[in-house]
């Protein structure tokens, strides 16, 4: 259960965590870069109000006297509506400055006026609206300043004199005042208590406080306002030295922000080994709107709910297996039984039979039981085959006692043979027996296959070997040899064996290097082939297969056997071989395989070695159901 349910279990909730891992990413790519537009357009919308409101002070009437009551007295005013605000006013050329608020410092003195105005950049056409961030010591705290040009009246159009009129508001305020912290809060889901990113605490590096979410307003410089009302302004601080800030935790993500190049992109971000996304907006004027969100941050649902998966899933698979565990365990017990009593069987202790019960259980139990009986009877029927079979094994090996081993060879005569038997023993036989110079040879085949024909093939062998050793004693002539030795060996074999309705067929011959002259006799045996150079002819039938009827003739042939000619013999073994389909080798293939080439190109052993190769080809693996037995001479 274990090897099928949790591989599959595991293969699809991690399937399913992927899909909705893919469809996160894309929602947070989505969202993100929603976010930070968002996030740029409440910026954009902040400055646009801070200058809507510096304008209708520029315009108001008091200030086109730019007397110093004036002057105080409307940022008194704009001060009491915005108290989160400090409002400036500086003069062209430095004769006039008033300030209201707690973050200015010294703007009375003339070194302070000319920091500010290098600060802003001041304007040669005066119609043109900016913002800054100040430091020490021009503010006492960092500031975001907006200023605008004081302008000709509108209705007058009469000119007034040129200077900077503007406010300054704390940084810590600015993600409060612009909106930008609630968008914060809504990207991080809403939740109150989200956890801000801070690098610049001295432990944050893989701490919870490089985790989290950001918001920052990047400067093409290098400085940049993180929109946190957490931090300290002397976090604030170095983030305005470009210098500190290289050199600081910050440094990867800032260059990857300057580093951007599209109006809106997407990038990916790692800081000491976190994974950052970050979404970049930037403005016309080079300042760039950042939101980031470190990856595990961004993925706190989803990890959560895999977590909860996988805890559910581990807590299921226990009590699932402990259920089937107890299920299968009742189950299973009558099936030890069983296994135990094949294990005693299988080490030959039968012992007593299992109960057999009227139910499912009861039916295996009768089942192994049978089981049983039937190999005690299996291993008794076994022993006692297994005498047969030693005596099956002494029985080849005397008859493989009577195939001569070394095959007689003089300096007219070359003979070769094969034989291999289609079952343990076999019926087939092949014989040569070398006289005052004749050779006899000998090729007979015994019907059917199995011990009866080898028996009654030991008989036969043994009663032909010993009567052409007679006859040629008697006569000392290879003709009259081979026709009375056919004669008596037929008529011993009707006499004392016909009743069994075995017989053989036998090819014997003899040759006389004398006369060079081959006697021979076919008695219903395949007809030898005779191959004297190109020419092949078959040797003529001389009587019947012996042991089937008494008083048979048997005629012998001669044929002239020159040096150079050759002699095959063999059994139906031979042209009985067949294919895998069923089809025989025939005596066809014999013939056209014998005529490749003239009997002086061919050896005895060669012949019959290349003719078997041809057999085992065309039988193609098949079995063999018959003996097979070759025996080739050839003059020399």
């Amino acid at each position: 259960m274990w090897l099928t349910v949790v591989p599959i279990s595991l293969g699809a909730a991690t399937w399913a965590l992927h899909q909705a891992r893919v469809r996160v990413d894309d929602r947070l790519r989505q969202e993100l870069i929603w976010d930070v537009s968002a996030i740029n357009n409440a910026i954009n919308n902040w400055e646009m109000l801070q200058v809507k409101q510096l304008q209708l002070l520029a315009f108001s009437a008091q200030l086109d006297r730019l007397n110093a009551a004036g002057v105080r007295n409307i940022l008194l005013k704009g001060h009491a509506l915005f108290p989160n605000y400090s409002f400036f006013y500086i003069s062209q050329d430095g004769r006039i400055a008033e300030s209201v608020g707690p973050m200015l410092a010294g703007l009375g003195s003339h070194g302070s006026l000319m920091s500010l105005r290098s600060q802003f950049h001041w304007p040669s056409a005066l119609q043109i609206k900016s913002q800054s961030l100040l430091v020490t010591p021009t503010a006492s705290t960092p500031c975001l300043a907006t200023t605008v040009s004081l302008l000709a009246s509108p209705t007058s159009g009469a000119g007034r004199g040129n200077g900077l009129l503007g406010t300054c508001l704390q940084l810590d305020r600015f993600g409060w005042l612009s909106g930008a912290v609630n968008l914060i809060k809504a990207a991080a889901g809403g939740n109150d208590a989200v956890h801000l990113i801070d690098l610049d605490d001295p432990s944050s590096a893989r701490s919870a406080y490089s985790r989290g979410w950001a918001a920052l307003m990047v400067y093409p410089n290098g400085e940049f306002i993180e929109l946190d009302p957490n931090h300290k302004s002397v976090d604030q601080v170095a983030h305005l030295d470009v210098a500190a800030i290289k050199s600081s935790p910050w440094q990867p993500l800032i260059s990857a922000v300057l580093n951007s190049r599209r109006p809106s992109e997407l990038t990916h971000v790692v800081v000491d080994g976190i994974h950052y996304s970050v979404a970049i907006i930037k403005n016309r004027s080079g300042r760039r709107s950042v939101v980031l969100v470190d990856d595990r941050s961004a993925t706190f649902l989803l990890n959560t709910l895999s977590r909860s998966l996988l805890l559910g899933f581990a807590i299921a698979l226990v009590l699932v297996s402990a259920l089937v565990y107890r299920i299968c365990g009742q189950l299973s017990r009558p099936i030890d039984q069983v296994g135990r009593k094949l294990a005693a069987i299988s080490q030959g202790e039968f012992g007593d039979p299992l109960p057999e019960e009227h139910n499912d259980l009861g039916r295996l139990f009768g089942y192994v039981n049978q089981a049983s009986q039937r190999l005690q009877d299996y291993l008794v029927e076994s022993n006692h085959h297994a005498a047969l079979d030693a005596q099956l094994v002494e029985a080849r090996r005397i008859q493989a006692g009577f195939l001569i081993k070394n095959l007689p060879r003089t300096d007219r005569l070359d003979i070769a043979s094969f034989y291999e038997p289609a079952y343990e023993i076999g019926a087939d036989w092949y014989d040569a027996i070398l006289i005052d110079g004749v050779t006899f040879v000998v090729v007979a085949d015994v019907c059917d296959k199995g011990i009866p024909s080898a028996l009654y093939m030991s008989v036969f062998r043994s009663l032909l070997r010993l009567a052409l050793g007679n006859e040629w004693e008697a006569s000392h002539n290879a003709h009259q040899t081979l026709a009375k030795a056919m004669v008596v060996v037929n008529e011993y074999m009707v006499s004392n064996h016909g009743s069994t309705g075995m017989f053989a067929t036998v090819f014997v011959s003899a040759y006389d290097p004398s006369q060079q002259e081959l006697y021979y006799v076919v008695a219903g045996h395949e007809q030898p082939l005779l191959l004297q150079g190109r020419q092949l002819s078959q040797l003529e039938l001389g009587g019947p297969a012996v042991g089937i009827f008494g008083g048979s003739p048997f005629h012998v042939h001669h044929s002239r056997f020159l040096a150079g000619d050759l002699l095959l013999a063999f059994t139906d073994g031979l042209p009985d071989g067949r294919s895998p389909v069923g089809v025989g080798f025939g005596n066809h293939r014999i013939v056209e395989f014998v005529t490749q080439r003239s009997s002086l190109e061919w050896t005895p052993s060669q012949l019959l070695e290349k003719l078997i190769e041809a057999q085992n080809c065309h039988r193609d693996g098949a079995e063999q159901f018959d003996d097979l037995t070759l025996l080739s001479i050839q003059a020399r």
